[in-house]
């Protein structure tokens, strides 16, 4: 495996691993009480709140944010067909 990013397309596909890695965060760290979330969430919750805010009209609120698991869902997804 290729750990060295050497073109703009493995650029492309670390950005949206590590989306992903911080959307998965943002999902555990809902998952917690309020009062316990801290700063962390308040950041990630900015950085994300402008792609998730239209996504969360067509889910359900719930205790897991489906719109985040979406958006991960489809950046795992653009991630295969870039590499593809």
């Amino acid at each position: 495996m290729n750990y060295f990013i050497k073109s703009p397309t493995g650029l492309i596909i670390a950005f949206m691993n590590v989306c992903t890695f911080l959307l998965l965060i943002y999902i555990l760290l809902q998952l917690m009480e309020e009062k316990q979330r801290g700063k962390v969430f308040v950041i990630l919750d900015r950085i994300f709140s402008p792609v998730l805010s239209p996504l969360r009209k067509f889910f359900r609120a719930g205790r897991i944010d489906w719109a985040a698991v979406a958006v991960i869902i489809i950046l795992q997804l653009a991630v295969f067909i870039i590499k593809k």
